[in-house]
C-alpha cells in the first residue's frame, strides 16, 4: 500500500507522490512538500551550527560561507545533447510518465522527494 497525504481543500487521501487528488486540486509537489516539512529541523541545526561555531571563534568564517551561499544559483551541470533530448522528449521518461506505463515502481515515500 502507498502511504497517502490528505488533500487540504477537500480531505480525501491523496497518493503521497501525486500532485492533485482526484478532484483536481493541486496540493503540491512532493519534493517541495517534504522541503517544507524538513525546514524547521534544517533552521534548528544551522542555528545550532552557527552558535558553536561562534562559541570557536569562527563567527566570521560562517558569516562569509552564509554570504557566499546566499548568491549561489541553481545549474544543471549535464551535456547539451541530453537537456536537448529531455526538452523535446526524445530517449527520456519522466518519472511520473515511467509511473503511468508502469516501466518503474513509486519510489518509498523517505526517497520520493
Amino acid at each position: 500500500m502507498v502511504a497517502s497525504i490528505k488533500c487540504s481543500v477537500c480531505g480525501i487521501d491523496v497518493e503521497f507522490n501525486r500532485t492533485n487528488c482526484e478532484r483536481g486540486h493541486f496540493i503540491g509537489f512532493p519534493n517541495v512538500r517534504r522541503a517544507e516539512e524538513m525546514a524547521p529541523a534544517l533552521k534548528a541545526n544551522f542555528e545550532a551550527a552557527v552558535l558553536d561555531a561562534s562559541a570557536r571563534g569562527a563567527a566570521a568564517q560562517i558569516a562569509y560561507m552564509t554570504n557566499m551561499l546566499n548568491g549561489a544559483v541553481a545549474t544543471l551541470n549535464i551535456d547539451a545533447k541530453l537537456l536537448r533530448n529531455m526538452s523535446l522528449g526524445q530517449n527520456y521518461i519522466s518519472y511520473y510518465n515511467a509511473l503511468e506505463t508502469r516501466s518503474r515502481k513509486i519510489a518509498e515515500p523517505a526517497y520520493h522527494a
